[in-house]
């Protein structure tokens, strides 16, 4: 098998065990990844249809971003993913800039994708006023995952995307899924 990565770093990621995943996974009209994450069962599979879901909310914005903007938002992506933007003092001044941006979902979702690339390990972490707290990662060069988010955009009509609970999620499955 000829591993994709995703998009996102994630911590708890299936990246590693996606050959044991897919084999297991039967046929069928519709995969439903109650924990998408950084959606890698999604990159590794062909199914007709997918339905995405995931109680973060800053991920299920920055796929639907993706899927609104499509190019235009790759490109405006990319502009964080030169040296310049690699460094502690910019990472925490857009991590400020990221836990103030709720209004303009556009920048957020691009922001969240820098933070997930620049920061440690591919954590997540919110603080409990829901600021995102994760250190800067202090990488020595940190690679733009345009190709993902390319291959996203050429199945991006196959997928819904939502942002709940596993627990309703797994009340809208239905035969064939």
């Amino acid at each position: 098998m000829n591993k994709v990565r995703p998009i996102f770093k994630w911590a708890g990621g299936k990246f590693n065990c996606i050959e044991r995943i897919v084999s297991a996974l039967p046929d069928g009209k519709r995969l439903i990844e109650p924990f998408a994450g950084a959606a890698t069962v999604f990159f590794n599979t062909n199914y007709p249809r997918y339905l995405l879901a995931e109680q973060n909310s800053d991920l299920i914005i920055f796929y639907q971003s993706l899927k609104q903007y499509k190019i235009d938002f790759i490109r405006y992506c990319s502009r964080y993913f030169t040296a310049k933007f690699n460094s502690a003092e910019i990472y925490y001044k857009l991590r400020e800039e990221f836990n103030h941006c709720q209004k303009n979902k556009k920048k957020r979702a691009a922001l969240f994708l820098y933070l997930n690339r620049h920061g440690y390990n591919g954590l997540c972490r919110y603080n409990q006023s829901g600021r995102y707290n994760v250190p800067f990662g202090h990488h020595k060069k940190v690679l733009f995952p345009e190709t993902a988010m390319s291959d996203f955009l050429g199945r991006d009509s196959e997928v819904e995307l939502i942002c709940t609970d596993f627990r309703e999620t797994f009340k809208l499955a239905r035969e064939g899924d």
